[in-house]
C-alpha cells in the first residue's frame, strides 16, 4: 500500500504535497462539528482540495486549459490521498479493536 501513496506523491506538483496531511487534519475538525453529518466531509474536502489545486496550478503560471485541469486533477488525487489514508489508519485501528 506504501507504494500507492508513493505512486500518487509523484503525481502531485511540489506545492501540493503537504495538501493531503492538511486535508486529514480539516477532515477530523469536521469530524468534530456537530453540524456537519459524516457524509458531507469527503464533499466538502474534495471542493477544498480542489480549490487549492486550483489556486497553486493558477500561480504556476500555465495556460487558462491546463491550470484548470491540471488543478482539478491535483485537488483529486490530494483527496483521494488523504481519504486512502485516514481509511487505512481507521480501518487497522477498528480491526485492531474488534
Amino acid at each position: 500500500m506504501g507504494d500507492v501513496l508513493a505512486t500518487l506523491s509523484g503525481a502531485l506538483v511540489q506545492s501540493m504535497v503537504l495538501m493531503p496531511v492538511c486535508l486529514v487534519i480539516i477532515g477530523k475538525l469536521l469530524k468534530l462539528t456537530p453540524g456537519v453529518k459524516t457524509w458531507m466531509i469527503p464533499w466538502i474536502l474534495s471542493a477544498i482540495g480542489v480549490l487549492a489545486g486550483l489556486l497553486v496550478t493558477y500561480e504556476s503560471g500555465a495556460d487558462t486549459g491546463a491550470w484548470l485541469v491540471q488543478g482539478i486533477v491535483q485537488g483529486v488525487i490530494a483527496t483521494g490521498m488523504s481519504q486512502l489514508s485516514y481509511q487505512l489508519y481507521a480501518q487497522t485501528k477498528y480491526r485492531a479493536a474488534s
